[in-house]
């Protein structure tokens, strides 16, 4: 189950290792997603209102779905709902450090932005899950104390004792990506 698809690209992708279904809020991504992936079941509507089968799935996914959301305990609650028992909740969101340290375009005031933390995450997740792995990804930002911290400056200097790919990695595990990633098993 891919919550919150968008265009389907996800679901494409899931959809060479089983059957998937997955829904969006908006009409026009659900219809872009249907032209892309017919043999995925896209539903286009609010999942706080979707019927949808408990206990039917063995994965659920979430990209960046969860800051934009009114109620995110309710969202995964739903989440867990969807799930087998045992079942796995693959979800990221933005990494709310790395956000407030870019320079990014203001956001229209009807857009719901209700970034977390690592902390919180991890908090609002153990509610209905046992969470297995967190990480970040994609360590951006140019703003404080990830100016220096992403200079190329820094890492060229680094580089004699650290290949790029070690940096990025040790910049992932301290939580200086973009994104939260979190890997939880639905609690019994």
């Amino acid at each position: 189950m891919d919550l919150g698809c968008g265009t389907g690209w996800l679901a494409e992708r899931l959809a060479a290792h089983g059957q998937v279904t997955a829904i969006d809020l908006s009409s026009e991504c659900i219809a872009e997603a249907r032209k892309r992936a017919p043999h995925v079941t896209y539903i286009a509507g609010d999942l706080f209102q979707a019927s949808l089968p408990e206990g039917h799935f063995d994965v659920v996914v979430s990209q960046d779905v969860l800051a934009h959301v009114i109620d995110q305990p309710a969202y995964v609650a739903i989440a867990a709902r969807l799930l087998k028992s045992g079942g796995y909740l693959v979800i990221t969101t933005t990494n709310r450090f790395v956000l407030e340290r870019m320079d990014l375009p203001a956001q229209p005031s009807a857009h719901i932005e209700q970034w977390l933390t690592m902390k919180a995450f991890r908090k609002l997740l153990r509610l209905h899950f046992a969470v297995l792995y967190t990480t970040t990804v994609m360590p951006i930002g140019s703003k404080g104390v990830l100016r220096v911290i992403n200079s190329s400056r820094l890492e060229s200097l680094l580089a004699p004792l650290l290949s790029r790919a070690r940096q990025l990695s040790l910049k992932q595990r301290l939580g200086l990506g973009y994104n939260l990633v979190a890997v939880a098993r639905k609690k019994a």
